[in-house]
């Protein structure tokens, strides 16, 4: 069981946790790679928040994303706007 940190506090993670997580990275990146016409289709300009391999959320407002992110600290999560593959962002 993970055990809460402070703001600043480091913590050692055991092999097991490590595995874990990169296991979630993995279905996370999985899930965007596998979904994105459709992520394309039904939530283009949105960002997207994806974790354990599901759509959490979506947000078109930066602000509401951070908000909704602020919530849900310590979560694995992985966030991506969904745009056009041709399209030129400038952040």
């Amino acid at each position: 069981m993970a055990t809460k940190m402070k703001a600043g506090e480091l913590r050692a993670l055991d092999s097991n946790s490590i595995r874990s997580r990169i296991t979630m990275q993995r279905a996370d990146s999985a899930y965007l790679e596998s979904h994105y016409e459709d992520l394309l289709r039904k939530h283009r300009n949105r960002w997207v928040i994806i974790s354990e391999g599901k759509l959490v959320k979506t947000e078109r407002d930066p602000d509401r994303l951070l908000e909704t992110l602020s919530k849900t600290k310590g979560k694995g999560l992985l966030v991506y706007y969904v745009h056009d593959p041709g399209e030129v962002m400038l952040l």
